[in-house]
Parts: structure tokens; sequence; C-alpha cells
């Protein structure tokens, strides 16, 4: 019983913990496929030195879930999430030293919403803009 239990543990460990590189799908027409197929799942891509670029994830072929983007020092460049290829919740973007430049919400159908911030490179907020 121990056994399968371990066996169980190890095969959604491994299905669900591989990535496919970025470079790898093709977008075309608004849509992502994998070897012609509408692409479900998450890819990763890295610059040149091997550092993490980006992690994204997909659903049927549509920008889906949590997405992130990074400077080659490795801090955060953006942050944000997709709900089937709209923008939702809170976008945050980073200046390459990791000061927040600009944060923009939308709601839970992709449109913009509240106040949206900017801020300069040591964080003091420069502007702001609302949208109902």
């Amino acid at each position: 019983m121990k056994l399968i239990l371990i066996s169980i543990f190890l095969f959604f460990f491994i299905c669900c913990s591989q990535k496919t590189a970025c470079g790898k799908l093709n977008y075309i027409d608004g849509i992502t496929y994998l070897y012609n197929k509408k692409y479900s799942g998450k890819c990763e891509s890295y610059f040149m030195g091997g550092k993490l670029r980006s992690i994204q994830e997909y659903k049927n072929g549509i920008d889906h879930n949590l997405w992130e983007f990074y400077y080659e020092n490795g801090n955060v460049q953006t942050t944000g999430k997709f709900v089937m290829g709209k923008r939702v919740g809170n976008w945050k973007y980073f200046y390459e030293n990791g000061t927040i430049w600009k944060i923009n919400k939308y709601d839970s159908i992709g449109n913009r919403v509240g106040v949206w911030y900017e801020f300069d490179e040591s964080g003091k907020k420069k502007d702001s803009t609302i949208f109902n």
C-alpha cells in the first residue's frame, strides 16, 4: 500500500511539475499552440546566460493564470494574472532596481478600474489615474 501511494505521488509530481520552454510555442491569431494543438500549461523562458526570464501559463491556448517576467539580475519586472485572456486584479511593474514602477488594476472581465499609480525609481508616487 505504501509503495502504491508513493508511486501515485511521484506520478502526479512529475506530470504536474513539467514545464515547456516558451520558445517551443507558436502564437497564431491570439491563440498559443504546441505542436499544432492549443496549449494548456506553464512555460518558461530564459536569458542567454540561463537565468529565468518569464513564467507564463495558458489554458486551451489562451493566456491564463499568473504571469511573471524578470530582469536578467533576477528582480521581478512584471507580475499579474490572466483569466481566459483578460488581465484581472493588480498588475505590478518594477524598475530594474526592484522598486515599484506602476500598479494597474483590472476587474474580473479585464476592464481598467480603480486608481492606477506610477512611481519614480526611488519609490515616490509621481502620478495616478482613476478609472471607473
